[in-house]
């Protein structure tokens, strides 16, 4: 779910009680684009509708109103380079280390919402 002429170079989601827990429950959906391209809000309800596509228990949250839509949140170009790095620095294996698909520590999630588009 990206702008045509832009490439994903990287993801990550976390749970929205990383950040505020007085929200109404959501997840957070990380993402860097190559090429410094803007997501769109066509981009982003697409990529809700995408999750709820593939995930029938994220959908069921969604249409019950359970949970609001995810909240995408495009960070600075070298954003996940710099979470591989404090990985790598926190004992993670350089040449086995896979950025996490779901963040689970609270530095992690902060180190990707200070590297945040303006």
């Amino acid at each position: 779910a990206s702008s045509s002429s832009s490439r994903l170079v990287d993801y990550a989601c976390a749970e929205y009680l990383h950040r505020d827990a007085a929200a109404t429950p959501h997840y957070v959906v990380f993402v860097e684009l190559e090429d410094g391209s803007k997501l769109t809000g066509t981009d982003v309800k697409a990529l809700d509708l995408e999750i709820q596509r593939s995930n029938p228990i994220y959908k069921s949250f969604r249409v019950k109103g359970a949970i609001e839509p995810a909240r995408v949140v495009q960070v600075n170009s070298g954003a996940f380079l710099g979470l591989r790095d404090t990985l790598i620095a926190g004992g993670g294996a350089a040449n086995q280390l896979k950025i996490p698909r779901v963040l689970r520590r609270k530095a992690d999630v902060d180190l990707l919402w200070n590297e945040k588009c303006s």
